[in-house]
């Protein structure tokens, strides 16, 4: 846990300068990558993200954290949202809800979860610590996903009623 508030504070403005500026950047310099590899990245990145404070409380731990997660976040949406947009371009729409609603589900979830552990410490980690690596997995295991070819997101597959 990170015993000065201030600390955790001054980790959002890198936060929000890294998910504006990594925009500008992966629209300028990955325009033609597949857009599935740029998410599978993005996820990957968050995930060391999500890794870094379990490993270290450092300040430079919590700056690179915000960095990479801030900086993947958007990013990943924004390829996410055009992916589906390119595999279901006569109707994007239900394939753009469902992956609102599973964003949703995480933003709903991770706040229950910190709740939930409370002040225990289960195999030794506190609640904000299980919440890291609980994203941490399921970002590692959705990049993976992504990268070798996300069967959902198959364009193969019968369009979503």
């Amino acid at each position: 846990q990170v015993s000065d508030p201030l600390v955790f504070g001054l980790t959002w403005p890198l936060f929000g300068l890294a998910a504006a500026l990594s925009v500008v950047v992966a629209a300028r310099w990955m325009a033609a990558w597949p857009r599935r590899r740029v998410w599978a990245l993005a996820q990957a990145a968050m995930a060391l993200g999500t890794a870094l404070p379990l490993a270290s409380q450092a300040l430079w731990a919590l700056a690179a954290s915000a960095v990479l997660v801030g900086g993947t976040l958007v990013v990943g949406t924004m390829a996410g949202l055009q992916l589906a947009r390119e595999r279901r371009p006569a109707n994007p729409t239900p394939l753009l809800a469902r992956m609102t609603v599973a964003f949703a589900i995480g933003q709903i979830a991770g706040p229950l979860l910190v709740r939930a552990i409370g002040t225990s410490r289960p195999a030794g980690l506190d609640a904000l610590g299980w919440a890291h690596a609980a994203a941490t997995l399921l970002l590692l295991v959705t990049a993976a996903w992504l990268w070798r070819g996300g069967d959902a997101l198959s364009a193969e597959r019968q369009p979503m009623r």
